[in-house]
């Protein structure tokens, strides 16, 4: 079995292949995706396949946060960006959220994606607008980079996940 990585979006998606890079694994997103349905109906279709199970989702904005809040026990690990273990029927799940939207990272990072990062060029956006701004590059290098793909520890799941340290999570 491998590490699965499922990608909300096409901006999430990009985040998930860094991820891959990090911690190997596979990147799965298809355009109908979305946090409901992901945690829903694809987590309990994907989840048996795989040794490990990482969500790249949208924390949103008023109620449908409660979606994320209610499933994950959250530490925040920089400006934008969140990272959460699985609770209830969700254990052993690991989530990288984007606080509200990867939008808001993007521009967080110094970027202005508009609606670039909801299309299937996404990636090539986000790759060249990084290599463009060393500002923006070492932003995303030292909150997604080394707090989520280089600290392994994060996605270090088992079948009865023990609640990790903050510090574990890169939080400080």
């Amino acid at each position: 079995m491998q590490t699965c990585i499922v990608a909300e979006c096409y901006g999430n998606k990009c985040v998930g292949e860094y991820l891959r890079n990090a911690v190997g694994g596979e990147v799965r997103h298809r355009r109908n995706y979305g946090r409901e349905l992901i945690l829903r109906d694809i987590v309990k279709e994907i989840k048996p396949r795989c040794s490990r199970l990482i969500v790249v989702i949208d924390y949103e904005t008023g109620d449908a946060r409660i979606l994320v809040e209610k499933n994950f026990r959250l530490t925040q690990i920089c400006g934008k960006v969140w990272v959460g273990q699985g609770v209830n029927k969700l254990a052993g799940l690991v989530a990288v959220v984007f606080d509200p939207h990867i939008e808001a990272f993007a521009e967080w990072l110094g970027l202005n994606p508009g609606d670039k990062l909801k299309r299937d060029e996404a990636c090539n956006y986000l790759h060249s607008e990084l290599k463009r701004s060393n500002d923006a590059s070492s932003k995303f290098e030292n909150c997604i980079k080394t707090n989520c793909g280089g600290n392994k520890a994060i996605f270090r799941i088992t079948k009865s996940p023990q609640p990790l340290e903050p510090a574990a999570l890169g939080a400080t």
